[in-house]
This record gives C-alpha cells, sequence and structure tokens, in this order.
C-alpha cells in the first residue's frame, strides 16, 4: 500500500501543480489582456488628439490662403488703376512701338 499512496500522492501533487500552472496562466492572460487595453485606449486617444491637430492646421492654413488671395486681389486692383492704355498708334511688322513718339520729340 505505500507504493499506491505514493502514486496517488504523486498524482494529486502533479494535479495541484497542474491547476496552479493553469492560474498562473490565467493571471498572466489577464495581465496581458489588461496591458492590451490601455495600449488601445492610448493608441485612440493618440489619434483622436492628431486628428484634432490636423482639423485646427488645416483650418489655419485655410485661413492663410483666404487671406494671401485678399491681399493678392487688393495688389490687382491697385495695378488695374496704374495699367495705362495707348490707343492710335498704327500696326506694322517689325516697328518698334516707341517710334512715333521719338519721331515727334525730335
Amino acid at each position: 500500500m505505500i507504493i499506491h499512496t505514493t502514486i496517488a500522492d504523486h498524482k494529486d501533487k502533479r494535479q495541484h501543480a497542474g491547476q496552479e500552472c493553469h492560474i498562473k496562466l490565467y493571471i498572466s492572460c489577464w495581465r496581458c489582456d489588461s496591458r492590451i487595453s490601455d495600449l488601445a485606449a492610448r493608441v485612440e486617444a493618440i489619434g483622436s488628439w492628431q486628428c484634432q491637430q490636423v482639423t485646427i492646421d488645416v483650418s489655419a492654413s485655410e485661413r492663410t490662403v483666404a487671406g494671401l488671395r485678399s491681399e493678392l486681389n487688393d495688389y490687382d486692383q491697385d495695378m488695374l488703376c496704374n495699367d495705362l492704355e495707348i490707343a492710335g498708334v498704327p500696326e506694322e511688322k517689325k516697328r518698334k512701338i516707341y517710334t512715333p513718339y521719338t519721331q515727334r520729340s525730335h
């Protein structure tokens, strides 16, 4: 009977060790799952923050473009006031436009 109890004790010890191993494995998996959940929350927060930053940057860029368009339009309008229209100069091939004026000034 000593051998029989030893085998039974050995079986109980292996079963107990298996249960301990199962519990440790369960705890390790739970910790990993918890860490993965934390990482997922961090990634989501970073993604949300980046989207907000991109939206802010796009809005600032759009305002800058609108301001530059307005300045360019104002500049174009000012330049239109400075345009000079020349009329009454006959068109001839190979004749320079300033020729009639230089001939009149002599």
